[in-house]
């Protein structure tokens, strides 16, 4: 499971597919999570959706 820390801060992060960068923040603010993504409200899923043409990273927000 890779994760970021600096300062104290611990976020974790997952990567999908190859290719030029794009971080996503999932909907649903200070606890949105990567699992948001896969949920039926969410407008769409970019690690699935772009992760043939872009490195999608996904992050989990701070106080999730």
């Amino acid at each position: 499971m890779p994760s970021f820390d600096h300062h104290g801060a611990h976020i974790h992060y997952e990567e999908f597919g190859h290719g030029f960068p794009i971080l996503t923040f999932a909907p649903a603010g200070l606890q949105s999570v990567i699992a948001v993504w896969s949920q039926a409200s969410a407008p769409i899923n970019p690690t699935t959706e772009f992760a043939d043409q872009f490195r999608v990273i996904a992050m989990d927000q701070r106080n999730a």
